[in-house]
């Protein structure tokens, strides 16, 4: 069977929890699969780890400006058709086999449209909307998730498969380049950890001013450290944070388990969450 795979997200240099699972699903695939022929279709300059994938995955690069998945992989499946198109987020090309696969992480929009930008708002009910509607099955990272879609869409409940995040603490993709170690060596002994991108729905602000408020009632000795990428509206959290030099932002963490291990609590004050792999990792 020739199998297509949407792979840019697992392409991703700063990985979040659906690039994790990209990146983690394409490796093990590579791993108990040698009978199957898989095309990963990419955008962008492929990563030193999917250079190294076995001879049964062969990579496919082709760069689209904007929509890429909805377009160009459109007419890659009209061009070079495949058995099977597996798309590892909530979106499916216009043209796609029969045979399609989505998973679906969250439809946080659904529930809290307000934090999101107008565009993505639009972009992500109609691109989820038409993704489960023409999938063949559909892959939900918890039954939470399922639950939502089968509520918010009028799902057939056998149309969707309940498959769990797993967890790897392999390094094969994860590399702290050396500031970064310089900086989690410089972290105070004692602190509260946030992983996760810097965004409204993360209820960040609110962690911030509960944080505040903990230091000032019960003078707790921690710091509080927040790891991440700059979501939308990062600008007001970073404002916040301002003259509180017990907050510290870090960026982006390449290693998220490094951090993890030296924290005393990991915190996720977000409104939604579809799975939260951060727990995951930190009951690890």
């Amino acid at each position: 069977m020739l199998i297509g795979i949407e792979a840019e997200r697992a392409n991703m240099q700063q990985a979040t929890g659906v690039e994790h699972y990209a990146q983690q699903l394409i490796l093990n695939l590579a791993k108990i699969d040698r009978q199957n022929e898989y095309v990963l279709y990419l955008r962008s300059k492929p990563a030193k780890w999917l250079l190294d994938l076995p001879d049964n995955f062969r990579l496919k690069i082709i760069p689209f400006p904007v929509f890429w998945t909805q377009l160009r992989i459109s007419w890659e499946m009209l061009v070079h058709p495949v058995d099977c198109l597996f798309i590892m987020a909530s979106a499916l090309p216009i043209i796609h086999p029969r045979q399609s696969v989505v998973t679906i992480h969250d439809i946080a929009w659904e529930y809290y449209p307000e934090t999101f930008g107008r565009f993505m708002l639009r972009y992500l009910k109609f691109s989820t909307w038409y993704a489960v509607k023409f999938a063949r099955r559909i892959i939900a990272v918890s039954q939470q998730t399922k639950d939502d879609m089968i509520k918010k869409y009028h799902l057939p409940a056998g149309k969707i498969n309940v498959v769990y995040h797993g967890f790897d603490m392999s390094t094969e993709i994860r590399r702290s380049p050396d500031d970064e170690k310089k900086q989690i060596a410089a972290l105070p002994d004692k602190y509260i950890l946030y992983i996760s991108t810097l965004q409204p729905r993360k209820n960040v602000i609110g962690l911030i001013d509960a944080f505040i408020e903990l230091k000032k009632e019960k003078k707790v000795p921690h710091s509080l450290v927040l790891v991440g990428g700059k979501g939308w509206l990062y600008d007001k959290i970073m404002e916040k944070i301002s003259g509180h030099p017990e907050i510290i932002y870090c960026g982006y963490g390449h290693d998220r388990f490094a951090y993890l291990e030296k924290a005393d609590l990991l915190v996720q004050p977000s409104f939604y969450e579809g799975f939260g792999m951060s727990i995951l990792d930190a009951f690890a």
